[in-house]
């Protein structure tokens, strides 16, 4: 179990997307985020705070824009909303300035940060044949004790790359058509079926890459961005699932995984 917690971290810094979560353990904000803030002393500043409460009260007093978005962190704190915004920040780069986005973790008490910045779909876009590859990682599979489903059980691995794709089909659906679907029941079974298998984080981020790629690759840019943005935040909060479920049960990952019933 001691291994999931800096295999999560190093998947999140391979994310070419800057992105930071606050939540029940404190908080954490990938490498891109880190170097894609260096001009934002408001946003470098957030890894160092454990809770929305305190990063609020900071950008508060940090000017008339700051303070507007610490009002919308303050409604989102208290449940209220749609659960997600975007605003302004001052942070800016190679890429140009960056549009803060801000979403409620559905199944922890957590919240997302991410930076967009104008070429971003592109960029993403640009690193799906790659991130979509197997990786080379036979000795750091070993290191961490993981073997690929994708080589061992490809039938489970096709199996859950169906079954997360719905889930981002899902996703998207909620977002431009504001209807409801058991995404995150759905997403706690996935989670269940992950560890009954004894997968780890390598595994699912496999299994992001090939149902996103799916989706990706004849779609048309707003509708990609769409299915990156939303299969983003399912990849954090699966992780976060597994993660608690292997915690939960009190094991480390297996060497050897199992079969799924029927699959």
């Amino acid at each position: 179990m001691d291994q999931f917690g800096p295999y999560c971290a190093a998947v999140l810094n391979a994310l070419d997307e800057p992105l930071a979560v606050i939540g029940g353990e404190g908080a954490f904000a990938n490498r891109a985020w880190r170097d894609d803030s260096a001009t934002c002393p408001a946003c470098a500043s957030l890894p160092h705070h454990s809770t929305l409460t305190a990063l609020t009260a900071e950008w508060q007093a940090g000017g008339d824009a700051l303070a507007r978005l610490a009002q919308k962190l303050h409604t989102l704190a208290q449940g209220e909303g749609p659960g997600r915004f975007e605003g302004q920040c001052a942070c800016s780069g190679p890429q140009g300035v960056a549009t803060l986005r801000v979403q409620r973790l559905a199944d922890a008490p957590g919240f997302l940060f991410t930076h967009r910045h104008a070429d971003s779909a592109e960029r993403e876009l640009s690193h799906l044949d790659h991130l979509a590859s197997p990786q080379p990682a036979a000795a750091t599979a070993a290191a961490f004790g993981l073997h690929a489903l994708r080589e061992s059980a490809p039938d489970a691995f096709t199996h859950f790359t169906a079954r997360y794709g719905e889930l981002v089909d899902w996703a998207v659906e909620e977002r431009t058509y504001r209807v409801r679907h058991p995404l995150r029941a759905r997403l706690q079974q996935l989670a269940d079926e992950f560890a009954f298998l004894n997968a780890g984080p390598r595994d699912v981020v496999e299994v992001h890459t090939s149902a996103l790629h799916a989706r990706t690759h004849a779609a048309k840019r707003a509708k990609a961005l769409a299915y990156i943005e939303e299969a983003r935040l399912l990849l954090i909060e699966l992780l976060g699932l597994l993660a608690a479920n292997y915690r939960n049960r009190g094991v480390g990952l297996s060497a050897a995984p199992r079969a799924l019933p029927g699959v």
